[in-house]
């Protein structure tokens, strides 16, 4: 039953992979030669064109990869990082992970975007710098999550009993806990994916990103000057990302729902 109601989600997801991927290669086939700037929509430009006179729905397409590659690559390494940490954290002595993540929560005082852009002004607006920021602001909410799910599963015989074999605390992790926990890991996920495009839209869209390249957001904000000419420059980019992200948001809700299941 529940592989059943996990295809289309898988399926869903596969879907926005693919089209994120082929952005630049279906791109190709839409209109390429430039008019005015801001033209209304007509025959050949069904959106009308942008600030530079491209094709707002080919670019549309074209920026669909630099709107979710970055944040999906931050997403994979905090799922990496957050999953080890928190599966130690929770195999360990309750004290020690009682004062990490205590230490931890200074981060949740700053606001993430906030503190991206400290990361970003001080080290460079590029993709590396910027998995890393997202991957700092999201940590600490996804290791306690995987932590207190972890220290639950410690109780159960199997784990135990590992332990009073003298297996290492990584190798019970990777082998005993981390395989029964991927309902929980998966949903949390889902909500740091999301947390990581809105954060990633929000600071191209305040122009701190230049080294990002083309995204939804900052096709909005290059083109916000053109409203009045051409709504759609605009609106395009902006209605995509809010109907990906709720669309995403839909997902990680279902996987939630299907992880508490396997919650211990």
């Amino acid at each position: 039953m529940m592989l059943g109601m996990r295809r289309p989600r898988v399926a869903t997801m596969a879907v926005l992979a693919l089209g994120c991927l082929t952005g630049p290669l279906v791109g190709r086939f839409l209109p390429a030669s430039r008019g005015l700037p801001f033209q209304a929509p007509d025959g050949r430009h069904i959106l009308g064109t942008d600030a530079l006179g491209e094709d707002v729905l080919a670019r549309l397409v074209e920026c669909a990869p630099g709107t979710f590659l970055v944040p999906g690559a931050a997403a994979a390494t905090l799922v990496v990082v957050g999953t080890l940490l928190g599966a130690l954290l929770g195999l360990g002595p309750s004290g020690l992970r009682a004062v990490v993540l205590r230490a931890g929560d200074v981060l949740l005082i700053i606001p993430p975007v906030a503190l991206t852009l400290v990361i970003v002004l001080g080290l460079g607006a590029e993709a590396t710098t910027m998995v890393a920021a997202v991957v700092l602001t999201g940590l600490v909410p996804f290791t306690r999550v995987t932590a207190g799910a972890t220290a639950q599963l410690a109780r159960c015989g199997h784990v135990e009993v590992a332990m009073g074999l003298g297996d290492g605390l990584l190798r019970i992790a990777v082998r005993d806990v981390i395989p029964i926990l991927t309902g929980v890991i998966a949903a949390e996920a889902g909500l740091r994916l999301l947390a990581a495009i809105q954060l990633v839209a929000a600071v191209s869209f305040l122009g701190f990103a230049p080294g990002l390249g083309d995204s939804w957001a900052r096709a909005l904000r290059e083109n916000i000057t053109g409203f009045s000419l051409n709504p759609w420059a605009c609106l395009a980019p902006g209605m995509a990302l809010v109907l990906a992200t709720a669309l995403i948001a839909l997902i990680a809700a279902s996987v939630e729902r299907g992880g508490r299941d396997d919650r211990p």
